[in-house]
Order: C-alpha cells, then sequence, then structure tokens
C-alpha cells in the first residue's frame, strides 16, 4: 500500500493528477514482485499538518520525503532522521536522491519519452503569436519584470490569467494541469518564471512548454537540466535577447540523447530504496522480461542504458541479467536491474 502525507492535494483529488505520480509508481514496481504483497510506503511531503512516523512505523514501512518547492531539509529536520531518502532539488543530504518537481508532471516510467507526444509540435500557423504565462502568484515581482521585457524589448503582446503582471487579456483557467496544457497549445510562447533563481530548481513550467509545443521563454536555474535537454531549445530571458525566430527555436531538438537514461537512473535509484529496505527477490512469473547474457556485471550498465533507450519504458519489459560462466551457457548469477541501481545513479545523475 502507498500513503501520501501532508501533501498538496486531498486524498479524494489524487487520480488523474500528478500528484498520483508516486502512488501509480511504486505500485507498478511492487506487482512485480511476489514479496511486495504487504509493503507499504509512505511518501510525506512538508506541508500539510505534519504527520510524522513513529519508530515503529518508520522501521517497518518504506519512507519518502519528497520536496517539491524550493526549499531544503537539514539533517536536523524532525522528519529526516525517520526518512529512507529523501527527494529534491540537491544533493544537499547523505540521504539525498535528486528529483526535481517537474518528474512527476509526466509518466516517464510508463511512456519514456515518445517523440509524438513529447516533442514540439511543428509550427502551427493557428496558434496566436503571442505569449501567456499561467501563475498563481507574483511574491517576488519578478513576473511582472519578465511580462514587462516580453512586451517591451521583444515586442511579444502576453495573455495571463493573473491580473498583477502586466496583460494583453486576461484569461480564465480552471485549476489543473490538463486544463493549463489546453491553454498553453493555443499559444508560440510560453513564459516560464521559477520561484527562485537557484541552479538545480527546476520545477515543471519548462517541461509543460515542450509538452505543449510553446516556446518556452524562461526565468531561473542556469543551465537548465544540461544532461537532458539543449540549451539552445528555449529562450533564457536573464541572458538572451530574441536570438531567433519562433519558428527556428520549435525546430530545435529538446531532448539529448540519453535524456531518458538520467530519468530512469534516478527513477530506479528511488525504488531501489523499496527494493533494498524489503528485500525483494521474487519476481511474478508474469513479468514480460528481457534477458541479457553477461560474462560480468560491467556489462551490465551499458546494456541497461541501451535497454532504456530502446524501449523507452523503464520495467516493460524488464531488464534481467544472467551472469553466465565463461565459455559455457551456465547461469552463475541472475542479477536484477535493481542490484544495478547505485552505480547506475552515480554515472548519470545530474549535478550542479
Amino acid at each position: 500500500m502507498v500513503v501520501q502525507e501532508n501533501w498538496w492535494s486531498p486524498p479524494n483529488e489524487y487520480r488523474n493528477t500528478q500528484d498520483d505520480w508516486f502512488i501509480s509508481f511504486f505500485e507498478e514496481g511492487c506487482k512485480h514482485f511476489h514479496d511486495a504483497d504487504s509493503t507499504r510506503i509512505w511518501v510525506y511531503t512538508i506541508f500539510g499538518q505534519q504527520r510524522f512516523p513513529d519508530e515503529q512505523q518508520a522501521r517497518d514501512n518504506v519512507n519518502f520525503l519528497f520536496i517539491g518547492e524550493n526549499m531544503t531539509v537539514h539533517t536536523n529536520h524532525p522528519l529526516y532522521e525517520r526518512m529512507d531518502a529523501v527527494l529534491n532539488f540537491f544533493h544537499d543530504t547523505p540521504k539525498s536522491i535528486r528529483f526535481p518537481l517537474w518528474m512527476i508532471y509526466w509518466n516517464f516510467y510508463r511512456d519514456g519519452l515518445f517523440d509524438t507526444i513529447y516533442e514540439r509540435q511543428e509550427y502551427d500557423e493557428s496558434r496566436h503569436d503571442k505569449a501567456i504565462i499561467v501563475v498563481s502568484h507574483d511574491n517576488n515581482g519578478v513576473r511582472q519584470q519578465i511580462c514587462s521585457k516580453v512586451m517591451s524589448a521583444y515586442n511579444i503582446r502576453v495573455d495571463s490569467n493573473y491580473e498583477n503582471v502586466p496583460h494583453d487579456t486576461l484569461v480564465d483557467i480552471p485549476h489543473g494541469t490538463q486544463h493549463k496544457i489546453s491553454l498553453l497549445q493555443s499559444y508560440r510562447y510560453n513564459i516560464c518564471a521559477e520561484n527562485s533563481h537557484n541552479a538545480g530548481y527546476v520545477t515543471e513550467k519548462i517541461f509543460e512548454s515542450y509538452y505543449s509545443g510553446c516556446v518556452p521563454i524562461y526565468w531561473g536555474s542556469s543551465p537548465v537540466e544540461p544532461q537532458i535537454i539543449h540549451q539552445d531549445s528555449f529562450i533564457h530571458i536573464s541572458c538572451d535577447e530574441m536570438r531567433k525566430d519562433a519558428r527556428e527555436i520549435s525546430q530545435t531538438p529538446v531532448w539529448k540523447d540519453d535524456a531518458l537514461v538520467y530519468i530512469f537512473a534516478a527513477h530506479l535509484k528511488v525504488w531501489s530504496v523499496v527494493y533494498k529496505k524489503m528485500k525483494m527477490k521474487c519476481l511474478r512469473n508474469l513479468c514480460s522480461l528481457r534477458i541479457y547474457p553477461v560474462k560480468n556485471v560491467d556489462e551490465c550498465y551499458d546494456l541497461l542504458a541501451g535497454h532504456w533507450k530502446t524501449y523507452r519504458k523503464l520495467w516493460n519489459p524488464r531488464p534481467h541479467f544472467n551472469l553466465v560462466e565463461d565459455g559455457t551457457e551456465n547461469v552463475v548469477r541472475t542479477i536484477f536491474m535493481e542490484d544495478l541501481a547505485d552505480e547506475m545513479y552515480d554515472r548519470f545523475k545530474t549535478t550542479y
């Protein structure tokens, strides 16, 4: 069972939103193993009423702390000592796994990076030749400055759902990611302004632009996920002038060749925390396997990266490695991809 505590949305509003990402992810992982039937996984955030696990619960269950906003958690945080891992933007504690907020906005573990969905659409003449900014606040005044610059220096009209930034038209948009995506699909540009300008702090905004076929006008971290996306696939308003028109930028590739490997290496690292603590070792017979014979463990890492790039799925089919005796077909040891998680993460983790 997967439980989320202190979350943004109430539990009855999780399903079919990005807020159920961890529930779906861990349920998918657990269904592969016979010995995961009674596994209990708790995912905490730092919001809400701050319900903490007691010592017994921390011992018996797998506990994650997910930091989805621009905050840091130190080792003296009340939740820290009872967590098995902290999922955040930075590698700032011994338990940290870098898992930025944008990771939960698409089912990469299920779908991978399908070009027809995630690459930007061809230049569409039917789009408004304007920018859109969708925000809920402008506490630091940055978004006002950005919209002013886009309208004056770039000569691009701006629509907004928030009346306290410079805009051309005020638009109404129902709450929810899908409504936002539908709105973005009507515009040429999307103004993506993070809450803070910290290296490594990257939320969902720029990725929603790519998903929607917009050209992102971005304010925030620099570089932006350099192992994942090409830096000339968006306009960085803090350092760029309008160096290309929208047509040129919209034809620039977004994803780097190993983007999916970096993403899946982080996913596997997170899942391996459950795998190791619950000592899972018995795969269900119904698992779809792609079996690779190997002569040594080092071969597995390149094969796993190639597997993900070929199938674009984290675990369907599930990669499986048989270590065979030299010169024979005798299987000496079976290696699960979970056994490779730490090394894969160290090889492919995004660092700032």
